[in-house]
């Protein structure tokens, strides 16, 4: 819905991306976590620049799923 209504691009997509990453990892859906984070770093990387926090956050949480 938010994908439809922002465009497939924003932030906001990404950060929802991101969180249902945390979810997805929780219960176990590892493979389907990193889609997601990866998707959502790359939308948070074209739309706020490598630096932002938003973009760091993300790398820390993909980060965290890959080394376990």
């Amino acid at each position: 819905m938010k994908e439809k209504l922002l465009g497939a691009q924003h932030p906001d997509v990404a950060m929802t991306l991101n969180n249902l990453a945390v979810l997805l990892k929780a219960n176990g859906q590892r493979e389907a976590a990193a889609q997601l984070y990866q998707r959502a770093l790359q939308i948070f990387e074209q739309t706020l620049g490598p630096e932002h926090p938003k973009v760091i956050t993300c790398r820390e949480n993909y980060a965290r799923l890959l080394k376990r």
